[in-house]
């Protein structure tokens, strides 16, 4: 089959004449292999504690919304790569860090058509399913529903990838890649930066979210109820169609999945890390 791409006009044109053309025009521009080579010198120095963190800092997303048809095709080839890379290391005996997913008991057909379709639904959903795993042993993955995986596709935001594209570098070029148990005590030394980047990101966005909050002063917002977080203290989870979020709220006792609210600002600092929302019925 003959591969091919779209421009911005809608226009499909073979992938070949892109490539033809890119090398073309970016023969002049392109650095040498010694310039490449004094340009990222200084990064090998970097311990792989530290560049894990550098790597999540300086590519760390911004959350999506509504994914486009684009989007959603570019994701379903990033999964089909991953899954691909997996059977691949597998078929070579190649170590590498497959992600996995147990098997997680979901809301019967019945429980799901008596909850509102979107996102109550899948805030049921989301609740059952389990946390994913990262092993030296591929396992399957509930969610993607696939026998192997291994995230490949993002070596510059993901530090993951980036021992990933190590690994098949090093079976290409015919060079020894990293043993199985070489490969599993770097990525226990990784856990904790790892973790550790994570939560900076969560606390980042949390900050920045009650900045927001502090000069919306007396907006209400429109919620949606999706389940009790704690109901012994009404503190419910409520999906904010506005804000595209779910954030927890003080709600009614008699709030249910899919009730409709009215969310209020009712005490904010972001220098106390302060936040709390009540919601009305």
């Amino acid at each position: 089959p003959v591969l091919v791409i779209g421009t911005l006009g809608g226009t499909l044109r073979p992938a070949s004449l892109h490539a033809a053309e890119f090398s073309q025009s970016s023969h002049e521009s392109s650095y040498s292999q010694q310039e490449l080579d004094r340009m990222l010198a200084p990064i090998a120095l970097y311990p792989d504690t530290l560049l894990s963190q550098i790597l999540m800092a300086s590519t760390y997303p911004l959350e999506v919304v509504e994914a486009s048809p684009s989007r959603r095709l570019v994701a379903e080839a990033m999964v089909l790569a991953g899954s691909l890379v997996a059977e691949r290391g597998i078929h070579e005996g190649l170590a590498l860090p497959f992600r996995s997913q147990p098997t997680c008991e979901l809301p019967s057909a019945a429980e799901l058509a008596q909850l509102p379709c979107g996102p109550v639904r899948h805030a049921a959903i989301k609740r059952c399913l389990s946390r994913g795993l990262v092993g030296t042993s591929p396992a399957p993955h509930f969610s993607l529903g696939l026998p192997a995986y291994v995230q490949a596709t993002s070596p510059i935001r993901r530090y993951g990838d980036l021992l990933v594209q190590r690994q098949l570098l090093a079976l290409r070029a015919g060079e020894p890649p990293l043993a199985e148990q070489d490969l599993a005590a770097l990525l226990t030394e990784l856990e904790g930066p790892l973790r550790q980047g994570i939560q900076i990101g969560r606390e980042d966005q949390r900050h920045w979210l009650q900045v927001w909050f502090e000069e919306q002063e007396g907006r209400p917002w429109p919620g949606l109820f999706l389940r009790w977080l704690r109901q012994d203290h009404q503190l419910g989870l409520v999906w904010l169609e506005d804000l595209a979020q779910s954030l927890p709220c003080s709600c009614p006792s008699r709030s249910e999945p899919g009730s409709t609210l009215l969310v209020r600002v009712s005490a904010v600092d972001s220098l106390q890390d302060l936040l709390r929302l009540e919601a009305t019925g």
